[in-house]
């Protein structure tokens, strides 16, 4: 053989061993439910950082961009809270659950506007 057929044969046997370890390789069970934690907790921040500062935008007519605190058993409700804001509202306290799949309890300015 000639040496530019051993390379071409060594470079596609290492694209073969590549295709079979990759293609063999299997997450575990923990890996598994470790990235479904984390897909699902991703979730749930979007939906929360969505639909509380469109909540309170609807009740104040001011916007609420970040929060300046949250808090989350990351697996079934967050609460984020504005304090201190300038404008039409101080604080502003929403409690986002996932199985209700919406906000439970909105409260702006010591005010329960929602609470299902």
């Amino acid at each position: 053989m000639t040496k530019t057929t051993q390379l071409i044969a060594s470079i596609v046997g290492f694209i073969l061993v590549g295709y079979i370890v990759v293609g063999t390789s299997e997450k575990s069970d923990e890996e598994k439910k470790n990235d479904a934690l984390i897909s699902g907790y991703a979730a749930m921040s979007t939906m929360a950082s969505k639909k509380c500062p469109k909540a309170i935008k609807e009740h104040t007519k001011q916007n609420a961009y970040f929060p300046t605190s949250t808090d989350s058993d990351k697996t079934t409700y967050m609460v984020l809270k504005w304090e201190n804001q300038t404008g039409k509202f101080k604080n502003a306290i929403c409690r986002f659950e996932r199985a209700q799949g919406g906000i439970v309890k909105l409260e702006i300015d010591g005010e329960v506007v929602i609470e299902r």
